[in-house]
């Protein structure tokens, strides 16, 4: 599926373009969206007057995009999955905030939903990269067990002749 930018990925049948860059990826695209759309919800109305509320969602949305472009470059799986998870923590501390304002009546029904849904977006599309970073790990470690296995095989034949 993902493979910095050397395979396509795929989704049903449909092949997808190359991934090239980390601004190809639907994760960093809807967590860029995400953020931006949190500097719009907080600009004004009554959130813009509570200005340790608007510093951490702020903080904690603008955070994932550049987590996933991180992860994105890094190429080795377990560096990959590292940056993959902490933006999903960085995306779930921003649908705690987001819940808050609602709960505090910072921004409109539709506001609040909208946001949510770009976050689950992201959400999910950044569980999908670190799925892949994960089942490449795995495939990796069962390589390098059966390598050993098979040298270790090699080497008590040998001692045994």
């Amino acid at each position: 599926m993902f493979r910095s930018g050397m395979t396509c990925a795929h989704y049903g049948n449909v092949p997808q373009p190359p991934i090239r860059s980390f601004e190809d990826l639907a994760a960093w695209q809807f967590a860029m969206e995400l953020a931006d759309l949190i500097d719009d919800m907080i600009r004004t109305g009554p959130a813009s007057q509570n200005a340790e509320f608007c510093r951490q969602i702020q903080k904690s949305s603008s955070k994932p995009a550049p987590q996933i472009a991180e992860g994105f470059m890094r190429f080795q799986p377990r560096e990959s999955a590292y940056y993959y998870r902490v933006a999903r923590a960085s995306l779930a501390e921003t649908q705690t905030h987001l819940q808050r304002g609602t709960r505090r009546g910072y921004w409109s029904k539709e506001a609040s939903q909208k946001a949510g849904k770009i976050a689950e977006d992201a959400i999910r599309t950044t569980m999908g990269l670190l799925s892949s970073r994960l089942a490449v790990i795995k495939k990796e470690e069962r390589e390098k067990l059966a390598r050993n296995s098979r040298r270790n095989g090699h080497s008590a034949r040998r001692r045994t002749k």
